[in-house]
């Protein structure tokens, strides 16, 4: 499969969902929406127009971002709550890759659009969204460098366990195996 039909991304980090999930998405959009409400059926036929048209898959793609070891959540020790402990300081940024795949799903986004004749298309340039909240903290046999052990038992408290999705890798979504 071709990873958002370019050469640039030949891997499969990332999700490539059917359209079978815009189906659904689409039959729970309110007809007050201020988006111009198209039906999942017609999304499903230009789909197929244009998968002959661009050679691309009909999926819709979502970013994930790559794991990145400035990314982290510490404890901000000058900024404390009202009991008196550290609130978390994040530090976070989306390295070129991501941003690319961003790019790339804004193009494919207007070329889609275009095509179905929408007479107004805007993209924030400020990323939005959820996600899942996945791999905050590491799972080793080294204290020194991660927080739980294979048993997802914390280093520093023998009879704590840790049990989250924060020891995942990366994954969308991360119901999958």
């Amino acid at each position: 499969m071709n990873h958002l039909g370019r050469r640039e991304f030949p891997s499969l980090v990332g999700l490539l969902s059917p359209l079978g999930l815009l189906r659904g998405m689409a039959q729970r959009v309110p007809p007050s929406a201020t988006a111009q409400r198209i039906s999942a059926d017609a999304f499903l036929e230009l789909s197929a127009r244009l998968t002959g048209r661009t050679g691309l898959d009909p999926e819709i793609a979502q970013t994930e971002q790559l794991p990145d070891s400035e990314n982290r959540i510490v404890p901000d020790y000058e900024n404390r709550d009202a009991l008196g402990l550290p609130r978390p300081r994040i530090r976070f940024r989306l390295d070129d890759y991501t941003r690319r795949g961003l790019e790339e799903g804004r193009r494919i986004h207007l070329q889609i659009l275009t095509a179905m004749k929408c007479t107004e298309v805007q993209h924030g340039d400020d990323v939005k969204g959820s996600g899942h909240v996945i791999g905050t903290y590491r799972m080793g046999s080294d204290p020194k460098r991660s927080v739980v052990d294979a048993d997802l038992r914390a280093h520093d408290h023998h009879n704590l366990y840790l049990l989250a999705a924060v020891c995942f890798p990366p994954a969308l979504p991360p119901t999958r195996p």
